[in-house]
């Protein structure tokens, strides 16, 4: 018999969906969600950005089109450093969805890392969700950055999900 694939480890899909509990978490910080630079219309029903990009449907590259407005961010495989490099600049409030702690590592040289703002390490794995309906963690560990944020409304909201560093940068 065939062996099944499992796309949480593979390379099958990049695409992978906030969950709801997060996005919540999101809206109370930004106190609502403006903009997402790489969503699509199915992803967008959990979000409800006023405004999404969406490369795969409509051809919108959020890594170089401009940002505005309160912004949700959880990028997809194999574009991390380049929307990094973009939320990074950003000057509005932001929250960053990172995939993996992995991805703390990938960024270490840039000249700013998720570590310097607020930022919560989930106690357990997220469990994101496909356009297929399947719904698991697809990594090891995850961590939410909140970058032009107020620090305590970021960690009311997402305390509860695990350990809040506050980083260096606090421009609220």
């Amino acid at each position: 018999m065939p062996r099944r694939s499992n796309a949480r480890h593979s390379h099958e899909t990049v695409k992978w969906g906030t969950p709801t509990d997060i996005v919540e978490c999101a809206r109370r910080v930004l106190g609502g969600i403006d903009f997402d630079p790489c969503s699509s219309s199915f992803f967008n029903e959990t979000v409800r950005a006023e405004k999404y990009y969406s490369l795969d449907e409509r051809g919108e590259d959020g890594t170089v089109l401009p940002w505005e407005g309160r912004t949700i961010c959880n990028p997809p495989g194999g574009l991390v450093r380049a929307f990094w490099q973009k939320a990074a600049r950003h000057k509005e409030p932001l929250i960053w969805i990172g995939f993996s702690l992995e991805q703390l590592a990938l960024l270490a040289d840039e000249e700013f890392h998720p570590m310097d703002w607020i930022t919560c390490i989930p106690r357990k794995r997220v469990n994101f969700y496909r356009h297929d309906g399947y719904s698991g963690s697809a990594t090891h560990s995850n961590y939410i950055t909140g970058i032009n944020v107020k620090r305590h409304i970021f960690k009311d909201a997402f305390s509860g999900l695990g350990r809040i560093f506050l980083g260096t940068y606090d421009p609220l």
